[in-house]
């Protein structure tokens, strides 16, 4: 790579290395920025991004691997046409195909089945559960079904009575209570839990660590977080209910902390809550995560694979996808905004990397970059302008830096010893600049000039990556 000229005078009224044959008088305004220890983002890679064109009218995405090869296919089905797709070839993108075929049903959601080749849907125009085989290259197979009276609109799956085989929870805002549906073989049969009421979403999790699982669900009509606790024999019991003043988007369980008691992860208007479980089924401690986005849905993850959890919601209203990399399971690093995309539509996680899709016809990825092997898009950049190389520590191997104009933040990627972008630094400046130049005074010290040829200001952003401070000037000529 082309290693960039490097300004090694410092600006100085009357004597610049920014030529311009004439002699300036600068007003200097500094701005310090203390230390940040949210300025450096361990991404560790997670940043290849990919895109596919594939049909459009598809609402939602489920990666899959159908084939049993460890490589990922992905499920495209709608809620407001009896059709779905299968898309294979993901792994390079050169043998993409995608073969439609009709269904007897509008598919609203759709999830796999542990050990099993099957897969339950709910279709809520129809007002039923089914199951069905679904294969990458004939027609799928509708096993069974169940119709109910109301309107089913989200499944969760675990074995609730610990028999060796899933029930399916239903829930929705127009369905009635929460149901547990039975299978028996290729039979369904629904024990209605908990009636009379609207539960917008729910979770399954052992909450008392007895072992069987256990109920969390977000009551609609008393706005509250409800815990129902399982006895064993399949009955559920109120045991707490915690009111809540904001909308509640999203529920899920997962071990956050990799203490082996599962968490609650609860996001509504404005941030994402964490409820650690521990031994006395307490879910007293918390963390609260305020995000720039509405947390429409969240999905936790490893993305980049260091060991501790991160987070990545979107907020389908405004098309954003944020990433929230963890540091120890109760510690977060600053938000990413990783991509800005109207018309999202659906978003799932498999094997740590994020697909989603959108409306006219697109879908894509986000994955951990491991090798150069290929041509390769890298993320996170909403509307990237400005880009140059640099050196930061003068070990041979070029580091990135651009100007994003969504925020005006010059970002760096600051590249291991084998290329892969390992560590992600955003800093706010006052304008979208055309140029950068770059200056390596020290090994942990790097200075940004940014500027625009035949505008007044220019602004000087210096760096230290050892201790993690920022400072930064900027120069006005009369």
């Amino acid at each position: 790579m082309k290693r960039l000229g490097i300004m090694r005078r410092h600006l100085k009224g009357g004597n610049t290395d920014l030529k311009t044959g004439r002699n300036y008088s600068f007003l200097i305004l500094f701005l310090i920025l203390p230390q940040n220890n949210s300025a450096q983002i361990p991404i560790n890679g997670f940043c290849e991004y990919n895109s596919y064109h594939i049909p459009p009218g598809y609402e939602h995405c489920l990666p899959v691997d159908i084939n049993n090869d460890s490589y990922s296919e992905i499920i495209l089905y709608s809620s407001s046409k009896k059709k779905i797709a299968v898309v294979t070839g993901l792994t390079d993108g050169n043998n993409l195909s995608v073969k439609q075929f009709s269904v007897p049903f509008e598919i609203s959601q759709l999830k796999p089945i542990k050990n099993t080749d099957n897969y339950v849907f709910i279709s809520r125009q129809n007002r039923l559960l089914g199951l069905i085989q679904i294969f990458s290259d004939e027609k799928p197979k509708i096993i069974s079904k169940l119709e109910f009276d109301s309107f089913p609109e989200n499944i969760n799956l675990g074995d609730v009575d610990n028999y060796g085989v899933e029930e399916f929870l239903i829930s929705g805002s127009g369905f009635e209570g929460i149901s547990l549906i039975y299978q028996n073989k290729e039979e369904l049969s629904e024990s209605k839990i908990i009636g009379s009421s609207s539960f917008c979403f729910s979770a399954l999790i052992d909450l008392s660590n007895d072992g069987f699982y256990d109920i969390v669900t977000c009551n609609l009509l008393e706005r509250s977080l409800q815990f129902y606790y399982n006895d064993g024999e399949g009955n559920f019991n109120l045991m707490r209910s915690v009111p809540s003043d904001k909308k509640f988007y999203s529920i899920n369980s997962y071990d956050v902390d990799s203490d082996n008691f599962e968490d609650l992860v609860v996001s509504n208007s404005g941030s994402i809550t964490i409820l650690y479980g521990d031994f006395q089924s307490s879910y007293d401690e918390k963390v609260v995560i305020q995000v720039e986005h509405i947390p429409e849905e969240v999905l936790p993850g490893d993305f980049n694979q260091d060991g501790f959890t991160d987070l990545a919601y979107v907020d389908y209203t405004n098309g954003a996808l944020s990433v929230i990399i963890g540091n120890d399971g109760r510690e977060f690093y600053k938000e990413v905004l990783y991509r800005k995309k109207a018309g999202l539509t659906d978003v799932h996680q498999s094997n740590n990397t994020l697909w989603f899709l959108s409306d006219d016809g697109q879908l894509f990825s986000i994955g951990r970059f491991n090798s150069f092997t290929k041509s390769v898009n890298f993320v996170p950049a909403v509307s990237p302008t400005t880009i140059q190389y640099f050196d930061y520590s003068e070990d041979g191997v070029m580091d990135l830096c651009f100007i994003d104009s969504y925020k005006s933040e010059l970002n760096l990627f600051i590249r291991n010893e084998k290329g892969i972008p390992s560590l992600y630094y955003s800093m706010p400046i006052s304008s979208d600049h055309e140029e950068i130049i770059s200056e390596v005074t020290t090994s942990v010290d790097n200075i940004f000039y940014c500027f625009t040829k035949g505008d007044r200001l220019i602004e000087i952003v210096k760096t230290n990556f050892e201790n993690e401070t920022i400072e930064r000037k900027q120069l006005y000529s009369p």
